[in-house]
């Protein structure tokens, strides 16, 4: 009696297996539904199982785009055979590729060109040359230092710069 309850139950169970029910819960008697419903499950999982995560570990992908950006600064001066160069000269490309730039600030000092010329009236105030040391420069400066102090106006000396003159006057007009 336990052998044909549990062959029955089993047998149920496999009918069960490949039934096959629709959305308005009907029951569709029909083993070839059934089968093919099942087997169509069987090749999606197995797709799943076999190609997406065993073959290309596509759990894995990354993505390749960029996802950051980075910003650099320079700033000072060098000389090269005797040419002074700001950062305008030494960075190249002066923007780079697929960049645009939005400029927040701009500071004008009109005239501006390369020579010699006192350094700004706040920065590197001085009464002789040994306070003014050759080619010493702190971020910053406006140019590479000569060694002479020189006069600035009447009142004031300061050090002498080989670079952008007149030195830049870092205020913002409103």
């Amino acid at each position: 009696m336990t052998e044909t309850l549990l062959s029955s139950t089993m047998w149920s169970c496999i009918k069960n297996f490949f039934t096959y029910e629709t959305t308005k819960s009907v029951v569709v008697k029909s083993w070839t539904i059934g089968i093919i419903n099942r087997v169509v499950q069987l090749l999606i999982i197995t797709y799943f199982v076999g190609w997406v995560f065993l073959c290309e570990k596509a759990y894995q992908t990354r993505d390749t785009a960029i996802e950051s950006s980075v910003m650099t600064k320079v700033k000072g001066f060098g000389v090269h055979n005797g040419q002074i160069m700001d950062v305008a000269d030494y960075v190249t490309p002066t923007q780079g590729a697929s960049v645009f730039c939005i400029i927040t600030k701009t500071i004008t000092t009109e005239n501006q060109v390369q020579g010699l010329c006192p350094e700004s009236e706040k920065r590197l105030i001085c009464h002789n040359d040994s306070q003014c040391e050759p080619k010493k420069n702190k971020p910053g400066d406006y140019g590479i230092l000569t060694g002479r102090c020189v006069p600035f106006n009447d009142t004031k000396n300061t050090c002498e710069i080989k670079g952008w003159c007149p030195a830049e006057i870092d205020t913002v007009q409103m």
